[in-house]
């Protein structure tokens, strides 16, 4: 009789052991087939702070989007020969731009923005960023490089933009008004909203896009991402004015 309960016990050990053979080498097919993570981020920091900085100043009625495939924005003429073709796609095939802004509407690609840091200082940097010109050129894709630094100003950055998307016509005031397609002239507040509290820049206005108070009116500093102070909105004429910096602030991510 205790022999064959050792039988037993030997026989339930051994289908434990086969199964738990099995099912390791079903997770390592698993693996080979799939060995992949999470990238975690889509943007690195400094890709992120600039594209706060492009919410802000990306005029209405566009839209902007981050590490677009090159091959989404422009394609391989269909009158070339199949090898050629090919050639001419796998030059684009595994590069990307920074931003894309396109229009809100159809999303009709209006431009791209790229953010050069120092590694655009690099040989092969320069000859990747020059085939991105030229081939955005042939496309007919405006394209506008900004130089990565830790401070930008908003109303240079929305000048630069409004240039490159050809919605913006300087006017030569010296305000640096620009005319918008369909509205009056606009003339970007600096310091008639007074100054920030924290560095002392120029507050300006601003409309929230995205959150709880999306549509809202608001003083932003301008030297955004750099300083992100966001007062409660205040008209120019408001007595109250000075008295902003005792008042709640909030946040925009």
């Amino acid at each position: 009789m205790t022999s064959f309960y050792l039988l037993v016990s030997l026989l339930l050990f051994l289908v434990l052991a086969l199964t738990l053979v099995v099912k390791l080498l079903a997770r390592r097919s698993v693996a080979a087939d799939f060995p992949f993570t999470s990238c975690e981020t889509l943007c690195t920091p400094a890709e992120r702070a600039f594209l706060g900085l492009l919410d802000l100043t990306v005029p209405d009625g566009y839209r902007v989007f981050a590490k677009v495939r090159l091959a989404d924005l422009i394609k391989v003429s269909g009158e070339l020969k199949a090898s050629d073709r090919q050639a001419a796609l796998n030059r684009i095939i595994r590069k990307h731009v920074d931003f894309v802004t396109c229009k809100a509407e159809d999303l009709a690609i209006a431009g791209v923005i790229e953010l050069d840091d120092r590694s655009h200082d690099r040989p092969d940097r320069r000859r990747r960023d020059a085939f991105i010109d030229e081939a955005m050129g042939s496309a007919g894709i405006p394209i506008l490089h900004l130089a990565a630094r830790r401070s930008y100003e908003v109303a240079e950055v929305k000048r630069l933009l409004t240039d490159l998307l050809g919605i913006g016509t300087e006017t030569g005031e010296d305000k640096g008004a620009y005319n918008l397609p369909g509205e009056q002239t606009v003339e970007p507040a600096v310091a008639d909203y007074g100054e920030c509290p924290n560095c002392g820049k120029p507050m300006v206005e601003r409309i929230v896009k995205h959150g709880p108070h999306a549509g809202k009116k608001i003083l932003a500093c301008s030297a955004f991402p750099k300083c992100k102070t966001v007062l409660p909105y205040r008209e120019p004429e408001d007595p109250e004015l000075n008295e902003v910096i005792n008042a709640p602030r909030f946040r925009m991510s």
